[in-house]
């Protein structure tokens, strides 16, 4: 299971879209709120999420999900050019630079799904 979320509409739908192309069962929310919410009601192999998401940011959202779900793995998606900043705020998440297509975003979820 996989939840995705991402604040940009047209972004989030090519995301869940993809992944459900590829046979994972994707939930897909708008912001850091509804993932949370989410997160309490499922259990999730992997969250992907913007990084960069008004209210809680994708790095708020990744620490709140290991807290509620220690296993969860977690893919951020970043349109920033600065990946080194991303990287600090996400220590050892795994990170996928926007604009991507979906087969490498399907590489990036099955690498991450493969990581210990």
């Amino acid at each position: 299971r996989v939840l995705v979320v991402d604040d940009d509409k047209l972004v989030r739908r090519f995301m869940s879209d993809s992944l459900r192309g590829l046979k994972y069962d994707v939930t897909d929310v708008e912001n850091g709120e509804q993932a949370l919410e989410a997160l309490g009601r499922e259990h999730f192999d992997l969250l992907v999420a913007d990084f960069a998401m008004p209210g809680m940011n994708g790095a708020e959202v990744a620490r709140a999900a290991k807290e509620r779900q220690p296993g969860i793995k977690v893919l951020m998606v970043s349109g920033y050019a600065d990946s080194d900043a991303v990287e600090a705020a996400l220590g050892s998440a795994r990170q996928l630079r926007k604009p991507f297509d979906g087969a490498e975003l399907g590489a990036a979820i099955a690498e991450t799904l493969a990581s210990a």
